[in-house]
């Protein structure tokens, strides 16, 4: 069948439609391409707003966690130093405790053993090289009054008991402040 000049008329001005649509969608114009852009676009606005907000929301829950993580390492040093302040002064405790109860053994016996009974100590003679009259007799040193408490580790010296009632001084006016 051929086609009537009126019907080949109507299909080409089809035709001359169809390609101008083509054109104003390849260029953008056409007026379904650009209702459905803008849909489009406000879907992408709408996507990046709730990005955005989660974003937010993330670095307001990164910065309270940061805070909480302060607060908390605060704590812990305010709890170490506590610690080890209390340490420090419940050991000095100790050995002022110790140190007096040594002084009145002392003062009750009036000897050093009885603070610190020790066994006696045993002489030895070395034997061997040159004859007995070239050896000198063996002798025992005279032991100070306190010394043997010192160098066993239960008297203290002069410069740790002066250096011990300056941190308790130090210490008392800190509490005291506090």
């Amino acid at each position: 069948m051929i086609p009537q000049p009126e019907q080949q008329e109507w299909i080409q001005e089809k035709i001359r439609l169809l390609k101008e649509e083509a054109e104003s969608i390849g260029d953008g114009n056409h007026s379904g391409l650009k209702s459905r852009w803008e849909f489009l676009e406000r879907m992408r606005q709408k996507k990046v707003a709730a990005a955005e907000r989660h974003c937010n929301r993330q670095v307001e829950s990164i910065k309270k966690l940061f805070q909480a993580e302060c607060l908390q390492a605060e704590d812990e040093y305010e709890a170490e130093r506590q610690s080890y302040q209390q340490d420090l002064l419940d050991t000095f405790q100790r050995r002022y405790n110790k140190l007096d109860q040594d002084l009145k053994v002392l003062e009750k016996d009036g000897t050093l053993a009885a603070v610190n009974p020790q066994p006696p100590r045993k002489i030895r003679i070395r034997r061997g090289a040159g004859d007995a009259e070239s050896q000198q007799p063996a002798t025992r040193r005279r032991i100070q009054p306190f010394q043997n408490l010192m160098e066993n580790g239960i008297a203290l010296k002069d410069e740790e008991i002066d250096d011990d009632i300056a941190m308790m001084q130090r210490l008392s006016s800190k509490m005291g402040s506090s």
